[in-house]
């Protein structure tokens, strides 16, 4: 599987839980009746056990499991599940062992881990870490109504107070759309077809903010029920006009993110990032220019409101010709198909916090993305 994955040019995440075990029979617990792998006052919480982490038996026996998966099996990335809870068992000493060696033995393997206690997970060598508060916040925001977003529109925008403390990850994962907490598309609000409209917007919202992205199994076609292990995606659903279309618009739009060096090459700072409107609350609109190490730019546009907006001035420092280079309003992507055609030429008129501006339509729900051509 992984050489598949490699020969398509696409990398392979494992994650891994190095604070718990299964509290299986088969399993490790009381492994020769006695509890050789747990703590000895351990008690099964939801099926697990955690690991005696003190132990050096069963640090050497856990760092040995990493080096097999890298090793023989050539991981690209590891996720670290539960780094929390590592913690709080005496984990510290042990992770930052593992961290060590992965980073000696395996130079090029990422490291991600959960971002709730950031600080900890730099200084124990993580790479990269999710962002629970940019999901937490985003999702929140897209299942208000959308007339009453304007009232919660630090939601949006509080991300870049931190977004370059640390690498970070955005995340919709299996936690979002599982275990009654809805799926992906079906926490948007509004009817159907504004629940797509939103997922979309949300979406490319996601792709252009600063830190590395990832989304769930079954988000990127739209499925409505709840992610449950015993079954598979419901592929079926692109059988669906508005599935397959969502299909589409997902996959576009990650071919978009390869293609445009502004969305990821000066990901970590400052430079990539410079906002262009962070506060029409009263229009739920937010701007920004996603800049690449070349200095080229692009300036991105998301509307949260089902409203769209004619004459709309776009600030822009560039003058010249822009053009839009994707639209997740386009009928393709099962949108309204309120598109801005043509080259459009600076106005000379100042908007927002730029000396120039760009007169454009403003699609309902919907992300747009100009280049100065």
């Amino acid at each position: 599987f992984v050489d598949s994955m490699h020969e398509a040019g696409i990398g392979v995440i494992l994650p891994i839980d190095l604070a718990y075990f299964c509290d299986s029979e088969y399993g490790l617990g009381r492994f020769d009746g006695t509890p050789l792998y747990e703590r000895s006052d351990a008690e099964a919480a939801d099926g697990l056990l955690p690991f005696d982490l003190g132990k050096n038996e069963i640090k050497s026996f856990l760092i040995s499991s990493v080096d097999y998966w890298l090793r023989e099996f050539h991981i690209d990335a590891l996720y670290i599940e539960s780094l929390l809870a590592m913690l709080s068992l005496g984990g510290t000493e042990f992770l930052d062992k593992l961290t060590h060696y992965i980073k000696r033995e395996f130079y090029d393997v990422i490291l991600m881990a959960d971002g709730r206690d950031a600080s900890s997970a730099r200084a124990l060598g993580i790479d990269m870490v999710s962002d629970p508060l940019w999901t937490e916040n985003t999702l929140s925001y897209a299942s208000i109504e959308p007339c009453f977003r304007k009232y919660n529109h630090s939601k949006l925008n509080f991300s870049m107070t931190y977004a370059f403390d640390q690498n970070r990850l955005l995340s919709v994962s299996h936690r979002d759309v599982s275990c009654g907490r809805l799926s992906f598309i079906d926490k948007m609000a509004g009817d159907y077809w504004q629940k797509f409209a939103n997922a979309r917007a949300y979406l490319g919202y996601m792709m252009t903010h600063p830190g590395k992205k990832l989304s769930f199994m079954g988000n990127e076609i739209g499925q409505f029920r709840e992610w449950e292990r015993e079954n598979e995606t419901e592929w079926f659903l692109l059988e669906y006009e508005a599935h397959a279309k969502f299909q589409r618009y997902t996959a576009e739009l990650n071919h978009l993110y390869l293609r445009e060096p502004a969305l990821w090459s000066e990901d970590d700072s400052w430079r990539g990032f410079e906002w262009i409107e962070p506060d029409d609350a009263s229009q739920s609109i937010i701007s920004y220019k996603r800049i690449a190490s070349d200095k080229s730019e692009l300036i991105v546009l998301v509307n949260f409101t089902p409203e769209p907006r004619h004459d709309f001035l776009l600030g822009t420092d560039k003058d010249g010709q822009y053009v839009e280079i994707f639209n997740s309003d386009d009928t393709r992507f099962g949108g309204s198909g309120i598109l801005n055609t043509g080259v459009i030429n600076t106005t000379g008129i100042p908007a927002s916090r730029c000396q120039n501006s760009i007169e454009i339509v403003v699609p309902p729900l919907a992300t747009v993305i100009f280049k100065v051509k």
